[in-house]
């Protein structure tokens, strides 16, 4: 039987996996050892990427309530991979991602890792933090914003003022249904670590706002049932100002990459907003 270790060794001699899928996104190349044991092979282009799954997973990902992907063995530059086991389950369908167990599951996820002690290292309080990054977002929309634009962000900066400081706690980055699986037994499995990081709670709430929970909703009330409660005031403050930061830089990556037509409708909505 191969181990573990066999396993990995040999993605040196798969050629083949060096310009998978090679684009702007990381690839995943799926293996399965003799007896029938299932991995994956994830393959970043970013080393922040690389470094931040790598870390999740391995400090993180063991202590949360549910499946997740366990490193196998890691490979640092050039290569920037992570060979992991493949958690079994399926994707959610529309009408699962809205249903009451899924999300009470998610959010009793999300508040363990939100609970897990992680030390913060950085010297810059979250308003501090949010304000520079804020900054330098609009300083990179230079060349395409209005002046009326402008205006309309510098008020938006402002209110990060009246905020209130948030702790820091470690944060998956991304999570969404997407990023879930569904397992036989109606388990939910948490995958995709890449964008984990220590940050605001509301980072992890975001994308679910935005994308997920028409108001009123109830999958948002069974994801709290879950998470536990919170400053609904502090929170909603806080994702106000992360949503139009977040379409700030939609507008400027879809530039950047030259995807124009999705750069004018997160434009559009970016300034529908404000």
């Amino acid at each position: 039987m191969k181990s573990w270790s066999q396993i990995a060794d040999s993605y040196e001699e798969m050629a083949d996996l060096r310009d998978h899928a090679a684009s702007s996104t990381n690839s995943l190349t799926f293996l399965r050892d003799q007896d029938g044991a299932e991995f994956v092979l994830k393959r970043f282009l970013s080393r922040r990427a690389y470094e931040r799954e790598s870390y999740a997973l391995s400090h993180w990902a063991p202590l949360l309530p549910c499946l997740t992907p366990r490193v196998v063995r890691v490979f640092g530059n050039p290569e920037f991979a992570i060979l992991m086991t493949r958690v079994p389950g399926r994707s959610l369908s529309a009408d699962e991602t809205r249903g009451s167990h899924i999300n009470r599951m998610a959010g009793l996820i999300l508040a363990t890792l939100h609970k897990t002690s992680e030390k913060d290292d950085d010297h810059l309080d979250t308003k501090e933090a949010l304000t520079q990054r804020w900054d330098d977002a609009c300083e990179r929309a230079a060349s395409w914003l209005k002046d009326s634009e402008r205006k309309k962000l510098a008020a938006g900066r402002a209110g990060i003022t009246e905020l209130e400081p948030r702790q820091r706690v470690p944060c998956h980055g991304d999570y969404v249904p997407r990023n879930w699986l569904l397992g036989d037994d109606k388990s939910l499995a948490v995958l995709d670590f890449e964008n984990a990081r220590m940050n605001i709670p509301e980072v992890d709430f975001l994308k679910l706002y935005m994308e997920c929970w028409p108001h009123p909703s109830a999958a948002k009330k069974a994801f709290f049932a879950g998470y536990g409660s919170i400053n609904e005031g502090t929170s909603e403050k806080w994702l106000e100002i992360l949503a139009t930061f977040y379409r700030l830089g939609t507008v400027n990556w879809c530039l950047k990459t030259g995807n124009h037509l999705e750069a004018n409708r997160a434009r559009s909505e970016l300034f529908s907003q404000l």
